[in-house]
């Protein structure tokens, strides 16, 4: 059964909790509310919480792009300042996030951009999890109507199935995956992690990306002209040292 996790801090999961709560029998049997109290990032879910967990929960960026966007947790260095350990990647759950982009995808309002995040912050947690998120300015986020759209993906979500072709794990890129996004929406691609261009020097982080998903990814893929020849050296040296093949995009 599906968790969706959520407290009363966070605007955007305490009105997505409202409408979940309201909904009379769509969710019933097949998942489970929880709150936390702390923090989305710093909440540390309780042993009894069963997987996968959904994270309800507001996204901020400098650039207010109105979005819906969905991301794995973890740090790919040594910061963690928005939760999290260091050097640390949560347990990926890369079919049920394909699911609810789909979902996300099918919904959206008209100008909302739909995105993979690049896997980032906390909470750490080997229980399979991901952030559900809606972005943009504060009229965005405090609007009722986005965060039942955010609730409906999710509730879609639940019992379709497995939807992917391949699980994989994203490498390169900016923070919002674009071209990681379009490959799942058109192609199936389930992505665990996405490690972004600027943490490519962290390669050995590779290990983590595929171990810390369930299901383990298949096959990496690389945003091929984002990376610079001599960051690409090393990322291919760690892939071929796993047995693990690429694909270039």
């Amino acid at each position: 059964m599906v968790s969706i996790i959520y407290n009363d801090i966070d605007t955007v999961s305490r009105n997505s909790y409202s409408y979940i709560s309201g909904t009379s029998g769509n969710a019933k049997g097949i998942c489970e509310l929880v709150k936390v109290e702390n923090e989305l990032v710093r909440s540390a879910l309780p042993d009894a919480v069963s997987e996968p967990a959904i994270f309800m929960s507001k996204h901020v960026s400098s650039k207010n792009v109105a979005s819906f966007t969905v991301h794995s947790e973890g740090n790919w260095s040594a910061k963690a300042e928005l939760g999290g350990n260091p050097f640390s990647l949560s347990m990926a759950s890369p079919i049920e996030m394909l699911n609810v982009l789909l979902q996300m995808s099918k919904l959206a309002a008209p100008g909302m951009e739909v995105t993979f995040e690049a896997t980032h912050h906390g909470p750490y947690t080997r229980k399979r999890s991901f952030f559900a998120e809606v972005g943009g300015n504060e009229d965005v986020i405090k609007n009722p109507k986005m965060a039942e759209i955010l609730a409906k993906s999710l509730i879609g979500s639940l019992e379709m199935g497995n939807n992917s072709k391949r699980i994989a794990v994203g490498i390169g890129g900016n923070h919002y995956a674009s071209r990681f996004t379009k490959l799942a929406l058109q192609s199936g691609y389930a992505f665990a992690h996405i490690m972004p261009r600027y943490y490519v020097e962290e390669a050995e982080m590779l290990d983590q990306a595929f171990q810390m998903s369930y299901p383990k990814p298949e096959i990496a893929v690389i945003e091929w002209k984002s990376l610079s020849s001599a960051e690409r050296i090393p990322i291919i040296n760690k892939l071929n040292s796993m047995g693990v093949e690429y694909e270039r995009i």
